[in-house]
């Protein structure tokens, strides 16, 4: 199935010029402008600096988490990418390492589920924050899919790595929880 469903969206590949730049384009550098964006969100909403920082801090926990549990997963065990031993149309040069999980999807899967998971810290209208969550949701799946029509992802990599990066963004908020939790009773104990 793997295999099956990686050469029909590979198939894509090699058609058009415009939509293997556009391929190339979310493969390589959509990413980048998805942080920007949340960069932006985060700096120009109406959170006080300190908000900011924490929403930020805690975003970057996610994704890091989110790479360091891909990488863990691939020293333990190796699968190769497509184009190692297939006939493969390739849009994007890689290196052939390991290809499981897909980092790409997990951190930006982590970001996405971040955005929603956090979109009451946000502070915008719950219409606006549900756009918001859909717009960073949608650009994660592109990301990713690019990848595999490009030729350096199996399907298979990308839906471990999306788990990876919405298990992250979960880890992120219970921990976030726990720490605020912590904080309030100690200063709710404290002298007044």
């Amino acid at each position: 199935m793997n295999q099956l469903i990686f050469s029909y969206l590979n198939g894509f590949a090699g058609k058009t010029e415009w939509f293997d730049t556009f391929v190339y384009f979310s493969a390589e550098y959509l990413g980048w402008w998805l942080l920007a964006a949340f960069f932006a969100l985060v700096m120009f909403g109406k959170n006080d600096f300190a908000a900011k920082i924490e929403i930020l801090i805690s975003a970057g926990f996610s994704m890091a988490a989110a790479l360091a549990l891909t990488q863990t997963i691939r020293f333990f065990y190796y699968n190769a990418r497509p184009f190692v031993d297939n006939d493969v149309y390739s849009l994007v040069n890689h290196a052939s390492t390991a290809s499981f999980p897909s980092a790409h999807a997990a951190v930006f899967f982590a970001l996405a589920a971040f955005v929603f998971l956090f979109r009451a810290k946000l502070r915008g209208t719950p219409l606006r924050a549900a756009f918001i969550s859909a717009v960073f949701f949608a650009a994660a799946f592109i990301i990713a899919s690019a990848r595999v029509i490009g030729g350096i992802h199996w399907p298979a990599d990308i839906l471990a790595g999306a788990a990876v990066g919405i298990l992250s963004a979960l880890t992120a908020r219970y921990l976030r929880g726990k720490v605020c939790l912590k904080f309030k009773r100690r200063r709710g104990s404290g002298p007044n």
